[in-house]
């Protein structure tokens, strides 16, 4: 079941777990600058070179979960959701 009283900080916090613990010495220097997807209930992620693919990919996978995305070797550019695209909307998440 999912925990849908995490924060934002929650969410980014547990995000960066997975990350540093468990995902980036997976990782090749060949993927530093692709998206990494993180579900951070379930741990599971995807990484692509296509923000809006690589988060749908995981959305398919882990249709419940509460996702955090973010570039490989960086925080800066991290969000947390996802919200389907809109007609005129330029942004993953809403």
């Amino acid at each position: 079941m999912v925990n849908t009283n995490k924060t934002d900080d929650d969410i980014f916090e547990r995000a960066k777990e997975l990350y540093e613990n468990v995902i980036k010495h997976k990782l090749t220097d060949d993927q530093l600058g692709m998206y990494i997807v993180i579900d951070v209930e379930s741990g599971d992620y995807v990484i692509g070179t296509d923000g809006l693919e690589t988060a749908l990919a995981l959305r398919k996978r882990r249709p419940s979960g509460q996702i955090f995305r973010m570039l490989h070797g960086s925080y800066t550019t991290g969000s947390i959701g996802y919200a389907p695209p809109r007609p005129g909307s330029w942004s993953l998440v809403e």
